[in-house]
């Protein structure tokens, strides 16, 4: 990746179109001709004229609900995807709730509620309601089969939720990654962890790839349905331990990789106390590139409020 403003010899894709702007925390706003996407933002997002925006789930500093608000104001602003959390958040002193959506009328036309299609097998999870669904195929089972294992099609893997967890719209093509945070669970009537999505987010017309897991806690083996297709990690740095974010890269095996998930100019992250704060951004952003270079993933620090192509 390099700076907009300098000659496109230098990027993972030098004919394309692509333009990525970091603008502190994880908030990340992404550019291909004239279609733009942006996603978790925070408050520190100075822009408002979006067509799509991706929340991962309801911390403040990923889905801000003053700044939400606005996007959704712009004239350009088309639809939201967001988790579920975002409107049925816990009660940690970080959350947030998109309150506007729903007071004094939901407004069901600006947003749908995303899922993981990709997400970690090895948590136990109830189904939702009466039935789960199988992921891309819109079929259901009964959930006290799904919940026993005695129940496994030939052409789909059971979900222990229902819901929309990939699309195409407007040149994008979206899967839903499973975030995996410290507090899955939310007044909700769902048995087992609620999932909170990531995205997986290709631009069908440059071919360009990219994956923003929010704050995800840890690795999961599901990582790797990205393999051999992604090319840029946004990776919130200091949330995985050191050995599950080596094995996310080796997962995943993204071309790039643009630590996120911290405040411009100060010495730690904009996660609050109950999401535990980052100490030294940069000595983690040092010791995330030890472990890429071993693997001949590049990865690119970005400046904030810069546009990059890609």
């Amino acid at each position: 990746m390099h700076k907009f403003s300098e000659p496109r010899n230098a990027g993972l894709h030098p004919k394309s179109v692509i333009r990525v702007t970091w603008w502190g925390e994880s908030t990340i706003a992404i550019q291909s001709a004239d279609r733009t996407i942006i996603i978790d933002p925070s408050a520190s997002l100075k822009e408002s004229d979006f067509d799509f925006v991706f929340c991962t789930h309801e911390h403040y500093a990923h889905s801000d609900p003053e700044t939400v608000e606005r996007l959704t104001r712009s004239s350009r602003f088309k639809r939201m995807f967001i988790a579920r959390s975002c409107l049925y958040p816990s009660n940690k002193a970080h959350a947030r709730c998109l309150r506007f959506l729903s007071e004094p009328h939901w407004q069901i036309e600006k947003y749908v509620i995303f899922y993981p299609k990709h997400y970690d097998h090895t948590v136990p999870r109830g189904a939702e309601g009466d039935t789960a669904h199988l992921a891309g195929t819109g079929r259901g089972a009964w959930s006290e089969e799904i919940a026993s294992g005695a129940w496994s099609p030939p052409n789909g893997t059971p979900r222990p939720f229902g819901g929309i967890d990939e699309i195409w719209t407007d040149g994008w093509h979206v899967e839903g990654m499973e975030m995996i945070g410290d507090d899955p669970d939310v007044p909700y009537p769902v048995r087992g962890a609620m999932p909170q999505p990531g995205f997986f987010i290709e631009d069908l017309n440059s071919g360009v790839s990219f994956c923003h897991l929010g704050a995800n806690r840890k690795s999961y083996p599901e990582m790797e349905a990205v393999r051999g297709r992604l090319d840029i990690l946004f990776l919130h740095v200091g949330r995985m331990s050191p050995g599950d974010e080596a094995e996310a890269l080796r997962l995943m095996s993204p071309r790039c990789v643009v630590p996120v998930g911290w405040k411009p100019g100060t010495e730690s992250s904009g996660d609050d106390e109950d999401f535990g704060p980052i100490a030294d951004p940069d000595s983690h952003v040092r010791n995330l590139k030890e472990v890429a270079d071993d693997m001949g993933i590049i990865v690119r620090q970005l400046s904030p409020g810069v546009a990059y192509g890609v």
